[in-house]
């Protein structure tokens, strides 16, 4: 088993406000695919994909919504983010991890974005903030990494505050900042 799949089936969590898990969580049968699909067509508007590539500003139909879904399920472990109070799926988690058989532990590189619905509520802190007490819990992850555009101060200010910091010696896309998380490695 891959890695990759380690995490999306072992990746779930709660904070006072949101439960992260795996996609396929939400999809126990053709109604709830249709739900999801178009929920993930409402999430990825252009406000929110903006600085994503071309291919994530481009869903607007339940094909493309399914294609995108099936290419990021493809390339990372892909969790869905539900505000618990509504329900509704509130943005994506996407976890990839770079495994040392060196040192037996995992460098945790992620990505997420949250509907335009939900931005200034603080969502995107609690989101981090609990990736990294699950992190922390699994004892075997020794950071977190993701790269944000220069111009998203919103999701600089959240990494920084859940105490990432500017990663030194990374060369990044241009236009991109990565930010890093080191984290103790005890034992869970």
């Amino acid at each position: 088993m891959s890695h990759k799949r380690m995490l999306v089936n072992n990746c779930r969590y709660e904070t006072d406000r949101l439960r992260v898990d795996g996609w396929k969580y939400y999809v126990s049968d053709a109604n709830d695919e249709q739900k999801f699909i178009e929920r993930i067509i409402s999430i990825l508007t252009p406000d929110v994909t903006v600085s994503l590539p071309g291919d994530w500003r481009k869903v607007n139909s339940s094909n493309s919504a399914k294609k995108w879904l099936n290419d990021r399920d493809q390339e990372s472990a892909v969790l869905a983010i539900e505000h618990i109070q509504n329900g509704l799926v509130a943005g994506f988690l996407f976890l990839n991890e770079e495994y040392s058989h060196q040192t037996g532990l995992i460098d945790l590189r992620i990505g997420y974005l949250l509907s335009r619905e939900t931005w200034g509520k603080g969502l995107g802190s609690e989101l981090i903030e609990g990736l990294v007490a699950w992190c922390e819990k699994a004892g075997n992850v020794s950071s977190i990494t993701g790269g944000i555009e220069v111009s998203n101060k919103a999701s600089i200010r959240v990494l920084e505050k859940n105490g990432f910091k500017i990663a030194t010696g990374a060369n990044p896309p241009e236009g991109t900042v990565l930010f890093e998380r080191l984290l103790s490695t005890g034992k869970a």
